[in-house]
């Protein structure tokens, strides 16, 4: 991705996060924007709390062989196995080392470290990245600080380290952009 894909993809963001598009049609054309600049993404996820009186967040699912995101509204988990598997995961070591950014190539062998990264290699994926965009202590509104992230691909190199730093430079507008829907509560069409 060339600065010009950049500025034009932050400008696209900027203008979503402004006029309280919804997060799922933001996603989906980030993730489209992306792919067409040469990014090789099957899925992604994408994770924020929000101000709703029931969910404690918010999560967007998307996959290429679908163009489209499914939005998602969950509550922390509570149950022995929800916990277990949330301990499990690659956004649980990340909040456990305070790390920004995670990559793994997906191997037969890493279902050991992180279950459904063994998941999505028995699913034909490849590569996988995550990362948190934290906000600001003024910024969190609940258990989480900031808007989570994961990438991931299909092909059989994965992704280049250009790629995933462009994803990255990327990664805190789409956070911002998010952020401001949620401030705003935009993206809510019901009464709550």
């Amino acid at each position: 991705m060339d600065d010009a894909q950049f500025a034009a993809l932050a400008e696209r963001l900027s203008n979503a996060g402004l006029s309280g598009q919804d997060e799922a049609t933001m996603i989906t054309e980030f993730c489209t924007r992306v792919v067409a600049d040469g990014l090789p993404l099957a899925r992604a996820q994408v994770f924020i709390d929000t101000l709703h009186p029931v969910y404690g967040g918010r999560a967007f699912y998307w996959q290429a062989a679908k163009g489209a995101t499914v939005a998602t509204d969950y509550n922390t988990p509570t149950g022995e196995e929800e916990v277990a598997r949330w301990h499990r995961s690659a956004f649980y070591h990340m909040i456990e080392t305070n790390s920004a950014v995670l990559r793994r190539r997906l191997t037969r062998e890493i279902g050991n470290e992180f279950p459904f990264l063994g998941e999505l290699h028995s699913a034909g994926m490849t590569d996988y990245f995550a990362v948190i965009d934290r906000f600001g202590r003024g910024g969190i509104i609940g258990e989480m600080d900031g808007v989570y992230s994961s990438w991931v691909s299909d092909v059989p190199q994965g992704f280049t380290d250009g790629q995933i730093a462009a994803v990255r430079r990327l990664t805190p507008c789409l956070a911002l952009a998010m952020n401001e829907v949620r401030n705003t509560g935009a993206h809510r069409q019901d009464p709550c």
